[in-house]
């Protein structure tokens, strides 16, 4: 195998249905190898130089689309501005004052609409925070 990309940074790559089908009519060793030599190459741009004549097609064929998508990836990492982590981590551990509840009005609910005021006819209390829910 040869190396074409030492770049360590990329950690995934998009494999596409097209690989698979292509890579399914292979038999059970072939596709172990297939898989290998794709996989090989996103993450380390090893190029198989001792591939079977129908694993060799498979592998050129997604070659180029591996290419664009490193293309891409590596453009967008470049033109990325680069933050400090300890600015990164101090916004994430700022503390964020929360607001002041107001006064909470508790009104307790009938479990039926007589006039008894026996506590143990309420049911569940419904708590009043003075703010209309419906106004958001």
């Amino acid at each position: 195998m040869t190396t074409t990309n030492k770049d360590q940074s990329i950690k995934s790559f998009i494999f596409y249905r097209s690989f698979y089908k292509a890579i399914e009519t292979l038999s059970s060793k072939n596709r172990l190898i297939a898989y290998d030599a794709i996989i090989r190459y996103a993450f380390y741009g090893e190029e198989p130089t001792d591939l079977q004549p129908r694993v060799f097609a498979i592998f050129t064929m997604a070659m180029p689309q591996i290419d664009a998508n490193r293309k891409k990836f590596l453009k967008r990492i470049a033109n990325t501005p680069q933050t400090n982590n300890n600015e990164t981590i101090a916004i994430f551990e700022e503390e964020v004052p929360l607001p002041k509840k107001e006064k909470e009005i508790i009104i307790p609910s009938k479990k039926n609409n007589d006039e008894t005021t026996d506590p143990d006819e309420f049911g569940p209390e419904i708590v009043f925070d003075g703010k209309d829910d419906l106004d958001d």
